[in-house]
């Protein structure tokens, strides 16, 4: 009998009782991966992790399976992340990926007056990347799609097959709009950026480099890259 495609969060997830069900040896991405190529699960999955943290991911991605089986995402990583906003200010996610290290963060801030600016190219990610935000009513979370970089224009996107947080920026392959931190920042107003963590493939040189004006300021106090 397939499994429900429709659960609204609430109680445990039809997929999550499924894998709860089985022997831990059978709980493998190859059986995540066949489940959601035959339909009988909806890819896009609901995922509680780490301590209080919830997203969504989609299982037709590596990472995200990963994640869906052991229910953890970079543990030890989300309380030093969270010991730098205790003063609040904002938090930059530069390729965010499924977010789930901005969401893994957030129990661990609320009411403190953190604002959360997500940045991904890859187009694939980012309606999820919206849906997830959506999970934390009162919030400030925004989410910005564009290849992070040093100009204004257009860079080009290869999408990976399984693996989607590999995606590179390159020669050719899908269109992207390019967003400078820097104008951002000042577009913005953001006086303090408390904490920034960067995972852009490669392309971390031209992102910071994008990002000059600000950290010459002082604006970006602390970072992960």
């Amino acid at each position: 009998m397939p499994l429900s495609r429709e659960w609204a969060t609430g109680g445990t997830p039809p997929l999550r009782r499924f894998l709860n069900s089985l022997p831990r040896s059978l709980r493998r991405q190859k059986l995540l991966s066949a489940l959601s190529r035959s339909g009988l699960v909806d890819p896009v999955q609901y995922l509680d992790f780490n301590e209080g943290a919830r997203a969504w991911v989609d299982l037709r991605d590596a990472e995200s399976r990963a994640s869906y089986l052991s229910q953890s995402f970079w543990p030890e990583f989300h309380p030093i992340v969270a010991a730098f906003l205790g003063r609040g200010g904002a938090f930059f996610d530069v390729g965010a990926n499924f977010g789930l290290v901005t969401f893994g963060v957030v129990p661990r801030v609320r009411g403190l007056g953190v604002d959360f600016h997500l940045f991904e190219a890859n187009p694939r990610i980012v309606p999820l990347l919206e849906r997830s935000a959506g999970l934390w009513t009162g919030e400030r979370i925004s989410v910005h799609h564009g290849c992070v970089t040093d100009r204004p224009g257009v860079s080009r996107l290869t999408l990976p097959g399984s693996a989607w947080g590999t995606a590179f920026i390159g020669e050719s392959g899908e269109p992207v709009p390019n967003l400078v931190l820097d104008d951002y920042i000042a577009d913005r107003g953001i006086e303090r950026v408390a904490f920034m963590k960067m995972d852009v493939e490669g392309w971390e040189p031209y992102a910071l480099k994008g990002a000059e004006r600000a950290l010459a300021a002082g604006k970006i106090e602390a970072g992960f890259i």
